[in-house]
């Protein structure tokens, strides 16, 4: 469901058109109703299937881009701390062996 998935544009919305600051404490008909009502070339809700409209082009709700990328929170930190070297997987093993052994025991 879209609502759920985009649920910050729904606020974000729901702000700037109606003032409401909570539409979670709004009762549901309300909201439906101005959920519903929402201009769709200037709600940022609406925003990509009004654009896919536009485009002569089908919405697709799962290709959203504001969903971001997998891991995309590993990239951030790796940013963040610096680092240039691509993140690889290791087994314990070779991790126990490029250690020298010198891991503690609980």
């Amino acid at each position: 469901m879209d609502i759920m998935r985009r649920w910050g544009a729904v606020e974000s919305d729901f702000l700037r058109f109606y003032s409401i600051s909570n539409p979670l404490e709004y009762p549901w008909r309300k909201f439906m109703n101005n959920l519903s009502n929402l201009p769709v070339d200037k709600s940022i809700f609406y925003a990509p299937m009004y654009n896919a409209y536009m485009n002569d082009e089908e919405y697709n709700s799962s290709a959203s881009s504001s969903q971001p990328k997998k891991g995309w929170w590993k990239q951030e930190l790796d940013q963040i701390r610096n680092r240039r070297r691509p993140r690889s997987t290791m087994s314990l093993d070779s991790f126990v062996k490029q250690s020298g052994g010198k891991i503690k025991k609980i």
